[in-house]
């Protein structure tokens, strides 16, 4: 996980594909729409890529947490085993956080960078009614 979210610290023009997928790895199996627990220890770090990153890796983190956001359950590792309970907390914890970011995300959709768009993207989805 620290080289994926090194990587999307550093990511540019060139490599910001390559990050995404990178942390994408690292935090989720993207084939099964399932997230790992390390997700929630690596939202102080998302958030510090938010708040101080170059503007491709803050639209490479958007992106990470719009798709890991609209579309991500915590899974259930055999080397980490979790009740449904566990899982079901796991994947709370992380909506929270993300939409404790939600401030943030407003400051970050109304800058006019390239990743205003994504921003306003994962706000629409915060704010989107539970089901």
């Amino acid at each position: 996980m620290p080289r994926a979210l090194l990587a999307l610290w550093q990511a540019d023009g060139r490599s910001r594909q390559a990050a995404c997928d990178a942390a994408m790895g690292a935090l989720a199996n993207d084939h099964a729409g399932t997230s790992w627990p390390v997700l929630a220890t690596a939202m102080p770090i998302l958030e510090y890529i938010l708040r101080h990153g170059r503007p491709d890796a803050v639209a490479s983190t958007i992106c990470l947490l719009d798709d890991l956001f609209a579309s991500f359950e915590a899974e259930p590792r055999k080397l980490v085993p979790a009740t449904p309970a566990e899982l079901d907390a796991r994947t709370v914890a992380f909506q929270r956080a993300v939409t404790a970011l939600r401030p943030l995300l407003v400051t970050l959709a109304a800058d006019g960078r390239p990743s205003a768009q994504a921003a306003r993207n994962l706000v629409a989805l915060i704010d989107e009614p539970d089901d």
